[in-house]
């Protein structure tokens, strides 16, 4: 099937973009309280918690907080890459979603996509009020062509780890292996732990802030963010890799996925 219809694009580089209330300008500081670690040691039914301190610093080119690599829990960190990504309505009618924004950084949270993409069909919805999009954000950014191609390559090999990944794949037009993706919306022990059922997604910011002990999502809802809190909500336990290792799958990948995203996986 032809989704080119659905493809986002991208915004512009965060130095360039910042909301009024976002965490890197005038909204409230982040709490920068120790995040919560699920064990596999010490939580047979998701329960038992370890809190291990945090540090952050801040990238010279975005400016947005990053927290300092953990100890490592996983074999090969530098093959984890987090996605994020931002969309707009086109067709008044139908209000087909098209791609806006494609953001992907490396295990420590470091920019290595940051882009706007040009809509294919004309924006009648850039969702300002939640994205903060203007049509000048996107008048002059790269084709979705182009982007697709560097994202492709980026993420070959790489494990994914992200919020509703199906997302990202299904409007950039491309597919990765299920097994190495890493989806915080999906993995069940997280579902448990705050008591909520195994079929229901938990928001992103309650993850954040019961996990992690901080808020995200002042004023717009920015990829580079949410990219970044997914690898720290990754970072934050031990109980994911265990599974993996002794071949259990903890997450309900395909369930949470529309039919017309499930070819994103192969």
């Amino acid at each position: 099937m032809d989704t080119t219809h659905l493809y986002w694009n991208h915004c512009p580089p965060t130095d360039s973009f910042v909301s009024p209330r976002s965490p890197h300008n005038t909204g409230p500081a982040y709490n920068q309280t120790s995040p919560c670690y699920l064990s596999s040691q010490t939580h047979p039914e998701v329960h038992a918690i370890e809190t291990v301190p945090q540090k952050f610093f801040h990238s010279p080119q975005t400016q947005l907080p990053i927290p300092q690599p953990l100890r490592a829990r996983v074999p090969h960190p530098e093959r984890f890459l987090g996605a994020s990504c931002q969309w707009v309505f086109c067709n008044s009618s139908s209000r087909i979603p098209m791609l806006a924004r494609i953001s992907v950084t490396d295990w420590q949270g470091r920019v290595l996509i940051d882009t706007f993409v040009r809509p294919t069909s004309p924006v009648t919805d850039y969702r300002s009020s939640e994205t903060g999009l203007r049509p000048h954000h996107l008048h002059s950014a790269q084709k979705i062509g182009d982007v697709r191609k560097s994202v492709k390559e980026l993420l070959q090999g790489k494990v994914i780890v992200g919020y509703k990944l199906w997302e990202t794949f299904l409007f950039l037009g491309l597919s990765h292996p299920a097994i190495d993706t890493r989806d915080v919306a999906s993995f069940v022990p997280f579902r448990k732990s705050l008591g909520y059922k195994s079929s229901q997604t938990v928001p992103l910011k309650i993850l954040v802030n019961k996990f992690m002990g901080r808020d995200i999502g002042y004023g717009y809802e920015h990829p580079l963010e949410i990219a970044r809190a997914c690898l720290d909500l990754f970072r934050s336990q031990t109980l994911w890799e265990d599974m993996i290792q002794q071949g259990q799958w903890p997450c309900t990948t395909l369930d949470d996925v529309p039919e017309i995203a499930r070819a994103c996986f192969t």
